[in-house]
Order: structure tokens, then C-alpha cells, then sequence
């Protein structure tokens, strides 16, 4: 199953969790609920950071994958 990416100022398709991730996925450890329709909100980094993405996630299966 594909992983759809969302870029900072997209709308959300669902009412559900996001986080933002690096590139190539790795976590920033910024987990947040939109609902539908919200925009995801813009971030600042340094010019050598980016991209970031938003990802939709399934809390329980991230709190597991971490523990």
C-alpha cells in the first residue's frame, strides 16, 4: 500500500493523525489530528533540512513501532 505524501498548506482528506516526516520518512516527533478540510501548517527549517512531508498514521501502530 502506497504511503500518500501531503506537502505543508495541502488540505487533509480525512479527520485523522498526521505527522511530519523527513524525505526519506525518518520521524521529527510531530504528531498532530486534522480534520478534514484543515490545512496542514507550514513549517520552518534550516535550507539543508527539507523537505518534510506530512503522513497519515494509525497511533496505536506507531506507539507499538516505538515502544
Amino acid at each position: 500500500m502506497p504511503i500518500l505524501r501531503y506537502k505543508p498548506g495541502d488540505e487533509a482528506p480525512a479527520s485523522t493523525t498526521y505527522a511530519l516526516v523527513g524525505h526519506y520518512g525518518e520521524s521529527t516527533d510531530f504528531v498532530m489530528w486534522l480534520n478534514q478540510g484543515e490545512r496542514f501548517p507550514f513549517v520552518t527549517v534550516a535550507a539543508d533540512y527539507g523537505p518534510f512531508w506530512y503522513v497519515r498514521v494509525d497511533i496505536a501502530h506507531e506507539s507499538t513501532r516505538a515502544a
